[in-house]
């Protein structure tokens, strides 16, 4: 007997199941729709019967189901694709979210920093905008101004030129008095040359102490570089302050710990940091040319010329 012809393949069904269609086209391309649906029924009949005409073994139903689920593995696919392309959106639109905030994060503040070297904070509402978010205005800081010190009252104005007022030894009080008095620049340069400083601001000394004698106490705590003593602006003579410096940051930081309060010529002397000395800063800035508190003191010190020079006056 001979033998039966082998089913064709996948491939081959694949191509004549859009015979049907293929062949409607071409027959009757621009007819009219019912010329073509007729035809296309009739070749879809055709179709059934080429299984059965060619040998395969498989049934109608199933050769029928192939194209269906064709088509629903594409339809997954494209449902999966358009779910990945949205998840895709999700994620660009998120992360152009956030660096949109850290843009405007890192915006505000450096416009705060920029205010607050510059000298200007956040006053008071002004009238305008809602409840949530009303509109604010800057106004601009109060900087600490020369004025008369009492005797014994530490950070007074009239210390010394550029005398750095404050806390007894804090960096934050230096940078007060420093700001109000001392070289030009902005609160974060002030900060920055504290922070790297060697120079010590020494008030509350006697007329009459001596170079050598500042030099024997303050070379205890390291290697002194320089002193300068202040000077009254008229008489060139000693009024009351000084400036030490030293070679090292370290020797300085002792220097704060340890010398500041202690007893120099039966006067316990005061200890600051110091932006760093410049010429003219060594003079006093009294009205007679030396310290301001020596201008408005009402009590007798013998160690700095007796009465204040208002009461001398009187």
């Amino acid at each position: 007997p001979l033998a039966r012809p082998r089913p064709p393949r996948r491939a081959v069904l694949r191509r004549t199941a859009h015979l049907s269609r293929d062949r409607a086209r071409r027959a009757a391309p621009h007819g009219p729709p019912l010329a073509r649906i007729a035809l296309t029924a009739q070749l879809s009949r055709e179709r059934r019967a080429l299984p059965a005409a060619i040998g395969c073994r498989l049934s109608t139903a199933r050769y029928r189901r192939a194209p269906l689920r064709a088509r629903r593995r594409r339809r997954r696919r494209r449902r999966r694709r358009r779910r990945r392309r949205r998840r895709r959106r999700r994620r660009r639109r998120r992360r152009r979210r956030r660096r949109r905030r850290r843009r405007r994060r890192r915006k505000r503040r450096r416009q705060r920093r920029r205010r607050r070297e510059a000298g200007w904070e956040e006053g008071e509402d002004v009238l305008g905008g809602d409840v949530e978010h009303p509109p604010q205005r800057l106004v601009r800081r109060p900087q600490p101004v020369p004025g008369p010190a009492l005797p014994g009252e530490r950070g007074g104005g009239g210390e010394a030129a550029g005398a750095c007022g404050g806390l007894r030894g804090g960096v934050a009080g230096a940078v007060a008095g420093a700001v109000g008095v001392a070289a030009q620049g902005t609160r974060y340069e002030q900060e920055r040359l504290l922070r790297k400083s060697c120079t010590l601001y020494v008030g509350n000394l006697s007329f009459y102490t001596t170079e050598e004698q500042i030099h024997e106490l303050f070379g205890k705590s390291g290697d002194v570089k320089k002193i300068i003593m202040g000077l009254d602006k008229v008489k060139k003579t000693a009024c009351g302050f000084c400036f030490v410096e030293y070679y090292a940051r370290g020797d300085a930081e002792n220097a704060m710990r340890y010398i500041n309060g202690t007893r120099l010529d039966d006067r316990i002397i005061r200890t600051d940091w110091d932006a760093g000395f410049k010429e003219g800063r060594q003079y006093g800035r009294g009205r007679s040319g030396g310290q301001v508190r020596d201008e408005y003191r009402q009590d007798y010190d013998a160690g700095r010329g007796g009465y204040g020079k208002t009461v001398q006056c009187q």
